[in-house]
């Protein structure tokens, strides 16, 4: 993390830059097979963000270590995040979180799952949000988003449970990443 500076863009534990996203709990956050392959080769999350993480030309060994190290070390006192690994949503739950996601909250108004038709650009893309973060982030963001990072654009809904949890399945069924057309 030093050597790659990464604490000239990111905000960690307080310290460091905000050009790029507060990495302070990623470790809660992230699914460990998604961040080996993003610090191998950065994409955006964040369509209409001009500024880019750079591409560090990490070996499979440096990004397996880099993820391994954040997997290990930023983690949120808050919850467990494998709380709610391997969890069985069910396609009952994943289609009234559909249905929360484009009526009761209106998320496709800042978020992009369907890039034919979501307008979002203000928060990331969730296309691929599945197998890009944890389920017991989701749902605890969903919850109460201030909680996890004070600040954030992303309004507190104090969302019950259940709507939390329906969310959440929609969200982890999202597993392809949004196409540019």
């Amino acid at each position: 993390m030093n050597e790659m500076n990464c604490f000239s863009c990111h905000t960690i534990n307080g310290r460091g830059g905000d050009m790029a996203p507060d990495l302070t709990w990623e470790g809660s956050a992230v699914q460990r097979k998604w961040l080996v392959a993003f610090l191998k080769n950065p994409n955006t999350l964040r369509p209409a963000l001009i500024r880019r993480m750079p591409k560090f030309n990490l070996t499979d060994a440096e990004a397996e270590t880099l993820a391994d190290y954040i997997l290990a070390v930023y983690q949120t006192p808050a919850f467990d995040r494998d709380e709610l690994d391997g969890a069985k949503f069910t396609p009952a739950e994943a289609e009234q979180g559909r249905q929360l996601f484009y009526s009761k909250y209106d998320c496709q108004s800042c978020h992009i799952v369907d890039a034919k038709n979501d307008k979002g650009y203000v928060g990331p893309t969730l296309s691929g949000v599945g197998v890009r973060m944890n389920a017991e982030w989701i749902f605890e963001w969903l919850k109460n988003p201030q909680a996890l990072r004070p600040g954030t654009m992303e309004p507190n809904w104090k969302m019950s449970d259940e709507d939390a949890r329906a969310l959440t399945a929609f969200l982890m069924a999202q597993k392809r990443e949004a196409t540019s057309k």
